[in-house]
């Protein structure tokens, strides 16, 4: 071979691993790679699991001009090669490397066309082998599965040919076979799992587009009913296994947009929902996390589908999929979890968030035309730690690429192949190392990377603009642009999109209806009614409020919580808002919002064991930190030692039987709501009563929130942002005029502002606004509940109501039995004098007229610790109170060695209750 043919097989391997392609030159069959013969080759591709592989194809001309094509089938890299510029050919040189390239893509389609006809071949030749798959084997039994129709097992080995140029293979008894169909129920290939949970499909196998189906199809296509779509078979049977719905296995996150469209050609008026990997510790080739929520949005994107996911802690770091919750909690969790998103309306209706009245119209968006038109460069963000920040037009979201991680193939996944060639030219293409070399100095230009500056779905203020982010695109004032806003301060990245339409804002005696509906809702004082609707008004656009309080209601089982959560808050902010229930952890909570600026529905927020009051005391220190714009960001520990700050902007709302596990630092920032429950006591007639009243409300509120009124309530409140946030202002100040609590006045107001918009469309005076906190009882009744104590007041009150089991199971509080003991009762005193003792409790009650009676409160007995196990303060905040001292001496408590303690003035502390 000359040495200039050798010349140009060197430059069109460096080419290769310039893109990302590490060819394996060895071969087993002759001469080494690459052949230069014109003709399509396959080879191993170096530093992969598998030696052997063979996911390096490539096709290389020498004649002049020299030139080939190559890619990596596993990570899907291909790109071309000439030994001389396009620009720099002749007419006729670049005919022929044109049609050099015809004759090698198809040369590519026939080769891809042989291998799928032998694999499709192969896979009937293996199925004629099989019989049904039993629940017993190895790969079953382990994952706890059953063995649904369709899932077979080889009965005895089996050889077959893919490739003539290749040696038969075998495929080995014992293995389970997964069949792969395309839509129209044709055979194409199959996957192999053997015992030890290994998989691999027949070489060939058209995979882009098919799928495995599992569950029974629908005799009618046209029929509405649920389809879930997974990404492997475990996963895929799991969920088949939750809910009997028609369960699609895709295989692979790559496969899910392909297969999903199918599916939806297939059943038009199908219910999809994507039962996606949960990969959030995976990275993706373009710098982005969690390949398999990121895949299952943006194909559910494309056909109006849902996506639900398993959430776990962060130190289950192996647990990723369905199949790993089923068998961590049960499959119970995994049909809950996936409830939870069907519960909600389909992406088509759910994602209609109404948008500002304005002049604009429904426009089609490229999905990668965002950002300004024609706009394709990378922005430079800045850098933190080693890691580069940048903006992606084409993306609509952030890149993040590691300083020593800029190759061709990173800067590929920022911008086309002609944005790098245009900039930094270069024989044979692009100098890649100069157009790295430039976007490193930008990042290093721009500073450290502010993360905080990130944006999702929802509302917020951007220099005096009300700006709706609406997942793809963004509507600023009422007029629709792109993500990439000119003069912003923050940095809006494209989310899955949310559906607008032009509608009209709710009138004001449809919002007055709601209201008076609202107050309806069997609330203890009828006052609640109109802070629930005034915060429901609020919640949607929490991101652009000064201050997001938040909601907590409680009441008895029977009382009505799952028809105001669901029936109400649910279907009023069913399509912007996060809805969440049950075991979800803080970390939970903090992925489904990712950046979004979205209210949190909380519901089954029970603390019932310690592990629960742990988990709900996380996740109210999360609202507590969102209650405020300006707080300061929560830190978390992060990988490699690094910190990781989260901002949250959402308001919260909470339900459960009874409140807990908040401080009195909480409570100022939670609007607590009380539903009054059934009376045990009321006869037959009373009980009906309430029953009729209770389903006449439903259809009244069923009624008023059908059609748009949804969509139209929440357009009222986008309209009315600037007002709700001055008219909230007014009223905060009124109140902590009148009550002389600023934070009292932070919580009230916004959703006093919120009730008020519900009747007016205008602002309130300050005079206006400080005679109706005087004159509106039903506010004062608000404000004297919102009134919390300090933690050393909520320690003592505690200490004071925990109730003592005594002899024969009866209980008394320590504050009943103390006032015996004061008072010398002779039937009582002196065994509850003995009981308080055995729980490190002593009264002492001076002999001397006049003197005040103390309690004496152990600082080591067990009892005591018991009693403040679990609460969000300590035996230790009692030595806060006005009312406590250490005493001098040391004192025994029933037999037990003399210990300290503390002294509690009974007289003190009866006085500060008075007050």
């Amino acid at each position: 071979m000359p040495p200039s043919d050798d010349k140009k097989i060197l430059e069109f391997i460096e080419a290769m691993r310039s893109a990302g392609v590490h060819i394996d030159t060895a071969n087993a069959r002759g001469s080494p790679h690459p052949i230069a013969d014109g003709k399509i080759h396959r080879a191993n591709a170096q530093g992969k699991a598998k030696s052997r592989n063979q996911h390096v194809w490539y096709v290389l001309h020498l004649d002049f001009p020299a030139s080939g094509a190559f890619g990596d089938l596993q990570t899907g890299v291909q790109d071309t090669w000439t030994e001389k510029q396009p620009s720099a050919m002749t007419a006729a040189e670049r005919s022929a490397l044109k049609q050099r390239m015809i004759d090698t893509q198809c040369q590519r389609d026939e080769e891809r066309a042989a291998l799928n006809a032998a694999a499709a071949a192969a896979a009937a030749l293996i199925m004629a082998e099989t019989d049904k798959a039993p629940a017993s084997h190895p790969y079953l039994a382990r994952k706890g599965l059953p063995s649904f129709a369709g899932l077979r097992r080889l009965k005895k080995d089996v050889r077959y040919t893919i490739d003539p140029e290749e040696a038969p293979r075998t495929a080995r008894a014992g293995s389970l076979v997964v069949r792969l169909y395309t839509p129209t129920s044709e055979l194409v290939g199959a996957q192999l799992i053997s015992d030890d949970g290994t998989k691999r499909f027949l070489k060939g196998t058209a995979k882009e587009g098919n799928y495995h189906p599992i569950g029974k199809r629908p005799e009618d296509p046209d029929a509405e009913f649920i389809i879930a779509i997974a990404e492997g078979y475990s996963t895929g049977a799991r969920v088949h296994q939750a809910t009997e719905y028609l369960t699609i296995v895709a295989f692979d996150a790559g496969n899910l947009a392909p297969v999903s469209k199918a599916i939806r050609k297939k059943f038009p008026k199908a219910r999809l929902f994507f039962a996606a990997d949960n990969d959030r510790f995976t990275a993706m080739p373009d710098g982005r996390m969690n390949p398999g929520r990121t895949k299952a949005e943006e194909a559910a994107a494309e056909v109006d589908g849902l996506v639900a996911y398993p959430e776990f802690d962060d130190h289950e770091t192996e647990l990723t999929d369905f199949d790993d919750l089923a068998r961590k909690s049960g499959v119970d969790r995994v049909r809950e979890v996936i409830d939870e998103v069907l519960l909600r309306k389909p992406v088509a209706e759910e994602s209609n968030m109404p948008l500002l009245a304005g002049n604009y119209d429904e426009v089609d968006h490229d999905p990668v035309a965002v950002g300004h038109a024609g706009e394709v460069a990378p922005r430079a963000l800045g850098h933190d730690n080693g890691t580069c920040f940048y903006w992606c037009p084409r993306r609509g979201q952030i890149a993040s690429i590691s300083m020593a991680g800029h190759s061709k193939q990173a800067l590929l996944s920022m911008a086309p192949l002609a944005h790098w060639e245009l900039l930094h030219p270069a024989k044979g293409g692009c100098d890649w190392d100069a157009a790295a070399n430039e976007m490193l100095r930008r990042c290093e230009n721009e500073g450290v990377f502010d993360p905080s500056r990130k944006v999702g779905r929802g509302v917020i203020i951007d220099k005096g603009r009300v700006v709706a982010h609406v997942g793809d695109r963004l509507i600023v004032d009422g007029n629709e642009t792109e993500l990439n806003l000119a003069d912003s301060h923050w940095i809006y990245q494209k989310r899955t999109r949310i559906n607008v339409r032009k509608l009209t804002a709710l009138s004001t005696p449809d919002t007055k209806r709601l209201d008076a509906l609202l107050t309806k809702l069997g609330w203890v004082t009828s006052e609640m009614g109109r802070l629930f609707g005034g915060w429901l008004a609020i919640a949607p656009i929490c991101g652009a409020l000064t201050f997001r309080p938040h909601v907590w209601i409680t009441g008895e089982r029977g009382s009505g919580k799952s028809t105001v959560m669901d029936a109400v808050a649910g279907r009023l902010l069913e399509s912007v808002s996060i809805r969440v229930q049950g075991d979800t952890t803080e970390a939970g909570v903090r992925q489904a919002l990712k950046d979004d600026l979205l209210p949190v529905l909380f519901d089954e927020f029970e603390a019932k064991t310690e592990d629960d009051r742990r988990r709900i005391s996380k996740i109210i220190g999360l609202a507590r930190q969102a209650f405020s714009s300006n707080g300061a960001p929560i830190i978390k520990g992060g990988a490699g030692g690094e910190s990781v700050a989260y901002r949250v902007r959402s308001a919260f709302l909470f339900a459960s039987i009874d409140k807990s596990m908040t401080l009195p630092a909480d409570d100022s920032r939670i609007v607590t709501l009380e539903l009054r429950g059934p009376d045990p006591n009321a006869n037959e007639a009373a009980r009906r009563l309430r029953a009729d009243s209770f389903a006449q409300l439903q259809r009244e509120m069923d009624s008023l929130l059908a059609g748009d009124f949804c969509q139209r309530f929440f357009m009222r409140s986008l309209s009315l942002v600037p007002i709700i946030n001055k008219n909230a202002e007014t009223f905060a100040r009124a109140i902590a005029k009148r009550t002389g609590k600023q934070r009292l006045g932070d919580t009230l107001a916004a959703p006093l502002a919120g009730w008020l918009s519900l009747h007016h469309d205008g602002l309130i005076s300050e005079e206006t606004a400080a005679e109706r906190v005087q004159s509106w009882k039903w506010l004062g009744e608000a404000i004297e509940r919102g009134n919390t104590h300090a933690d050393h007041d909520a320690a003592m009150v505690h200490l004071m109501q925990s109730a003592l089991i005594l002899d024969g199971g009866v209980r008394r509080t320590v504050s009943e039995m103390i006032a015996r003991v004061v008072d010398g009762d002779v039937d009582f005193a002196p065994s509850y004098n003995q009981a308080l003792l055995r729980h490190g409790l002593k009264v002492e009650v001076p002999e001397e007229p006049g003197a005040g009676a103390t309690l004496l409160v152990s600082n080591t007995h067990p009892a005591i610790k018991t009693i403040f196990q679990g609460m969000p303060f300590h035996q230790g905040t009692l030595k806060q109170h006005p009312a406590v001292k250490p005493h001098e001496k040391t004192v025994r408590f029933e037999g037990r060695d003399k210990v300290r303690c503390l002294r509690i003035d009974l007289d003190a502390y009866g006085e500060g209750q008075d007050d």
